[in-house]
């Protein structure tokens, strides 16, 4: 902004000293003269400006890519690591659903002898009460046969 406004500042003087020139040649020839060295001066300076602006941004463009491009290879390392997690995920959730079907059936089997076991139990307690007749009954006769 400061360059355009010096850049308009010179255009203005050195219009100003072309519609001088009329009026007494030499003070104008030496105004005109100066002024126009104080507008190669200021061009000069603007383009100096200007080429070290380019420069930098030159350098801040390379910058950027260099960023960009490492953004996009960490995006692809992340994608390849996503897309393995992801797998790790399916593994054990597989993993996961098998034993809870084992558990099922675990539990199933355990529900199973349970059940037998109760019934086993009740069998032993009624064949030992059985037992305990007979054993009582063998006994009458032992004491029937002694007398």
């Amino acid at each position: 902004m400061i360059k355009g406004k010096m850049i308009t500042a010179s255009l203005v003087a050195l219009g100003c000293s072309f519609t001088l020139t009329g009026c007494g040649y030499g003070a104008k020839s030496k105004a005109l003269a100066a002024a126009e060295q104080k507008e190669r001066a200021a061009l000069l300076s603007t383009t100096a400006q200007l080429e070290e602006i380019k420069a930098e941004k030159e350098k801040l463009e390379a910058l950027v890519r260099q960023d960009r491009d490492r953004l996009q290879s960490q995006s692809s390392e992340l994608a390849g690591l996503r897309d393995e997690l992801q797998k790790q995920v399916g593994d054990l959730t597989k993993s996961r659903d098998e034993a809870v079907a084992r558990a099922k059936n675990a539990e199933a089997k355990i529900d199973d002898l349970t059940s037998q076991l109760k019934t086993e139990t009740q069998r032993t307690r009624e064949l030992q009460d059985q037992l305990q007749k007979v054993q009582a009954a063998i006994q009458q006769l032992r004491e029937k046969l002694k007398l």
